[in-house]
């Protein structure tokens, strides 16, 4: 997991605590998904292309948790058809193939009682795309930010206390 720091995110988190939970973890949410987009996009465009399901798996998920009330995103790649989508990140080690409900595998008009999958090399699209646009990601997280906090001070009639 990699963390990133944002220059003056301590400052915007305590004027945004001075609203209601609910319009603070807005503000939150709607910035982790400005940055969370831009992530998606560059992921995207890393991801390798066979059929095209992997890239369509690509997702953002903001959330909010209702204990702590924390606001998290995560930008995620797999599930459902895509089920695959770690193993093409990190790679495959050597290893053998059995069948599970028949006696033997059917490869076209072959049956095999096992057979040894080499291997597949990592092919990082997701690491890549987060070296290519991570800066960017929190850039827009950061203007996101401080478009809410904008108009937040507009819709409180704050107008005062430096710069947002």
């Amino acid at each position: 997991m990699t963390t990133v720091a944002v220059k003056g995110l301590a400052e915007a988190e305590q004027w945004l605590a001075t609203f209601a939970d609910e319009v603070a973890r807005g503000a939150l949410k709607a910035s982790l998904e400005a940055a969370g987009e831009r992530l998606e996009r560059g992921i995207r465009n890393e991801a390798p292309v066979r059929t095209g399901v992997l890239r369509e798996s690509i997702k953002t998920v903001i959330s909010a948790a209702r204990v702590d009330g924390a606001v998290r995103g995560e930008v995620k790649a797999g599930g459902g058809s895509a089920f695959y989508a770690q193993w093409v990140e990190y790679g495959t080690q050597a290893h053998d193939i059995r069948p599970r409900k028949a006696q033997a595998l059917t490869i076209g008009s072959l049956l095999r009682w096992h057979v040894r999958h080499p291997g597949a090399k990592a092919r990082r699209f997701m690491a890549a795309a987060f070296d290519a646009t991570g800066e960017s990601a929190v850039e827009s997280f950061a203007a996101e930010l401080r478009r809410q906090v904008a108009q937040l001070r507009v819709t409180r009639g704050d107008f005062g206390g430096g710069r947002t």
